[in-house]
């Protein structure tokens, strides 16, 4: 029985894996600024069923953060705006990637693409 409910958690990990990669990027098409709250909704919802799921067959546990678990994603999602803006000034030089980049990131880092880094993505 524990090999089943192994598996089980196996599979159900790469099932939702695949729906959380590939529903966002169904809605949005890779520009976090088009339909951004559907994409927020669709986002929460499969990740609460997810989590519901997974809580169901205690597969998960939860409790509060700790001090360094906060702090660590703090320093996450610091380090990928820090990475955004890495990318705009070093490949703006050497091709026309950076300079298009640089003008999608001008017109503002999208709520959907923060949760997406932040929150969803891990």
């Amino acid at each position: 029985m524990k090999f089943f409910d192994k598996f089980h958690a196996f599979c159900f990990g790469f099932l939702v894996l695949l729906i959380v990669i590939t529903v966002p990027y169904t809605i949005n098409h890779g520009d976090f600024f088009q339909n951004e709250s559907e994409l927020i909704i669709v986002s929460l919802l499969v990740t609460s069923l997810s989590v519901t799921y997974a809580r169901k067959f205690e597969m998960v546990s939860f409790g509060m953060l700790s001090k360094k678990q906060l702090l660590l994603f703090i320093a996450i999602f610091l380090l990928s705006v820090l990475e955004t803006l890495v990318y705009i000034h070093f490949f703006a030089v050497s091709s026309g990637v950076g300079v298009q980049h640089l003008a999608e990131v001008s017109r503002g880092i999208s709520l959907s693409l923060i949760l997406t880094t932040s929150v969803f993505g891990p």
